[in-house]
C-alpha cells in the first residue's frame, strides 16, 4: 500500500486553502464542525480563514469511529458530541462538516443523518462537506464533498499519526524525539 506523508505545514496550507474555497463559492455556513481527530485542525484552520474574511460561525468538533485500524473499518459508525451542534441548530442555519479526508463516507453520511434526525423540528436548510484530501474511489456513499483540495488513492498519513508507520518511517518521516526509539525497543 502506497503511502503519502503530510507534513504539518502541508496540512495547514491546504486547510487554508480549503477555507479560501469555500468563502470564494459563497457558501456563508453558520457552524463549522470539525470531526476529531483529524478534522479538528482542519476545521480550525477553515474557521480562522472564514473569520478573517468576516464570515463569522459557531464552531464545534464532534468524534466518529468506525475505524479498528488502517483498512479495517467496523460495520457501525458511532458519533460523539453531536448534541451542542443540533443545540444550537435552526432552520436557517448552514453547516459545514470538516475532515482531513473523505474516502468511505459512512462517517460523513452517518453524521449528516444524525444532524437530520436529531434536529427534527429545526432542520438546517444546508449541510455541506470539505475535505483536504478527497478518495472518490473508496467512496461508498452517494455523497461527494462539496469542497475539497487533493484527490488521491495513496493512504495518507497525517502529521500527528504514526500507528501504522513502520519504525524506519517514523525515523524518517516524523520529528520525534529520538529517545522514544529507545523506549520502543525496550518494550
Amino acid at each position: 500500500m502506497e503511502k503519502l506523508f503530510i507534513t504539518a505545514e502541508e496540512l495547514l496550507k491546504s486547510s487554508f486553502e480549503l477555507g479560501l474555497k469555500i468563502f470564494e463559492s459563497d457558501f456563508n455556513p453558520t457552524h463549522v464542525v470539525g470531526i476529531w481527530r483529524g478534522g479538528a485542525p482542519v476545521g480550525v484552520a477553515v474557521h480562522e480563514i472564514l473569520d478573517l474574511l468576516g464570515v463569522y460561525t459557531e464552531h464545534f468538533a464532534i468524534r466518529t469511529s468506525s475505524y479498528k485500524g488502517i483498512n479495517n473499518q467496523s460495520n457501525e459508525v458511532r458519533i460523539f458530541g453531536l448534541s451542542q451542534v443540533i443545540d444550537t441548530i435552526s432552520s436557517d442555519s448552514k453547516i459545514l462538516l470538516v475532515d482531513d479526508i473523505f474516502d468511505t463516507g459512512r462517517s460523513v453520511k452517518a453524521t449528516i443523518e444524525a444532524i437530520k434526525e436529531g434536529s427534527k423540528l429545526s432542520k438546517p436548510c444546508e449541510i455541506k462537506v470539505a475535505t483536504v484530501f478527497y478518495k472518490p474511489e473508496k467512496n461508498k456513499t452517494e455523497i461527494k464533498p462539496n469542497y475539497f483540495i487533493h484527490k488521491t488513492k495513496s493512504w495518507a498519513v497525517f502529521p500527528h499519526e504514526m500507528v501504522g508507520c513502520t519504525l524506519k518511517e517514523i525515523m524518517e518521516k516524523k520529528p520525534v524525539p529520538e529517545r522514544i526509539f529507545k523506549i520502543l525497543k525496550d518494550t
